[in-house]
């Protein structure tokens, strides 16, 4: 036996510890995407919101897939662990009135996105929230004491 065989003793991974990785690796592939994507000059917060969608969207599908007869207990249970803690943080950002503003006036997305993408009884409470950071944060009136056309020429 080889000094590392012996180092390593009892802690070598067999086959079903392999099979494990291989599907933690496959389930973490959004994951990775999601990170290069989000990285960079490029990146928004409506990006953000978008990206949990899909994330959330994919422990959903990986829930119902894991939960077969031949599913392994370990990735079920990561799996509805991490669904519990991202959708905890989805949740939080309806506090912040910003992130559904940012969707609205992204032009790739805009209200579009929310309909398509959002339960029905989300969009009223959303758009009413971000209509309301919009108006309280940007929406200036002019002064009433200034016209808002010239009345004469200047000479």
């Amino acid at each position: 036996m080889s000094d590392h065989e012996e180092a390593i003793g009892d802690n070598r991974l067999l086959v079903g510890d392999w099979e494990l990785l291989g599907k933690a690796h496959t389930f973490l592939q959004p994951f990775a995407s999601a990170t290069l994507y989000a990285e960079g000059d490029d990146s928004s917060i409506s990006q953000s919101l978008m990206l949990m969608d899909m994330l959330l969207l994919h422990y959903e599908e990986q829930q119902i897939y894991q939960s077969d007869e031949h599913s392994d207990e370990r990735m079920v249970r990561a799996i509805d662990m991490g669904w519990f803690i991202l959708s905890k943080y989805y949740r939080l950002t309806d506090e912040v009135p910003v992130y559904a503003a940012a969707l609205l006036l992204d032009p790739r997305k805009r209200i579009a996105y929310i309909k398509q993408n959002w339960p029905k009884e989300w969009h009223e409470d959303t758009i009413a929230s971000a209509t309301a950071f919009w108006q309280k944060e940007f929406n200036y009136e002019q002064p009433s004491d200034h016209p808002s056309t010239p009345t004469s020429m200047p000479p």
